[in-house]
């Protein structure tokens, strides 16, 4: 179901605020948990992000000649690796400021600024002409008001592969999770059936879901629009 447009707006702003104020303190950029539980949540985060990156790389296959897209890139930690093993083009988009800071100076300590651009923006409001083909969004689905348009603006932008990390609903550390975005930003959960009923209302392309410590990853192959596109070209190239 679709969200009213003015509490999708509100949850960005909020979304927007948190990670401004939190960026030292996720577990990817170094901050660290400071009681029980909060220590024990970073754990299977640590291995959610371990997880979902292995899987991502893994699969992508050869990125030479690729544009990648990196929704809610954080400090960069896709972009910069798209780049590192040839990525024409990598893409990072977020809504932070204060990431996309950290992401320019990981993406300049690796050397690789000539291929990486990062941009503070809201994805559902992103324009440019060209697609990608492959789109990346992982600890993202976490704070989407509207997954629905959200997915539906993905497949819009990718021609071959979108991978995408979705938090898991149940079990006594989501309860904790839950708890503790509270007060903070708003934070949504999901089972496999309930990504299996966003996916199954897109047209046109080819899904998975699997099980990845405390997210799904899920993958969806886009189905034609690459060949499509390589035949354009082609033609336009004759």
């Amino acid at each position: 179901m679709r969200q009213n447009h003015g509490s999708v707006r509100a949850s960005t702003v909020e979304v927007k605020r948190y990670f401004d104020e939190q960026a030292g303190r996720f577990p990817e950029t170094g901050g660290e948990a400071a009681n029980f539980w909060q220590r024990a949540i970073t754990g299977v985060l640590r291995r959610s992000l371990r997880l979902r990156f292995e899987k991502v790389f893994g699969r992508i296959g050869s990125l030479e000649r690729r544009r990648i897209l990196d929704i809610g890139c954080g400090t960069g930690t896709y972009t910069v690796q798209a780049a590192l093993v040839g990525a024409e083009a990598a893409v990072g988009i977020d809504l932070s400021r204060e990431m996309i800071q950290r992401a320019t100076t990981r993406a300049d300590a690796s050397r690789v600024t000539d291929r990486c651009r990062f941009m503070t923006v809201d994805f559902m409001e992103f324009q440019l002409p060209e697609s990608f083909d492959f789109v990346i969004a992982m600890g993202v689905m976490d704070y989407v008001a509207d997954p629905a348009a959200f997915l539906e603006r993905v497949v819009e932008l990718c021609s071959n592969t979108a991978f995408l990390s979705f938090p898991k609903a149940g079990g006594i550390l989501a309860w904790q999770r839950k708890r503790r975005y509270r007060r903070r930003c708003p934070l949504f959960l999901y089972s496999r059936s309930e990504i299996g009923n966003l996916l199954a209302g897109i047209v046109g392309v080819k899904w998975t879901i699997e099980s990845a410590a405390r997210d799904w990853f899920v993958t969806i192959k886009i189905e034609g629009k690459e060949s499509s596109e390589s035949a354009n070209l082609s033609q336009l190239g004759a």
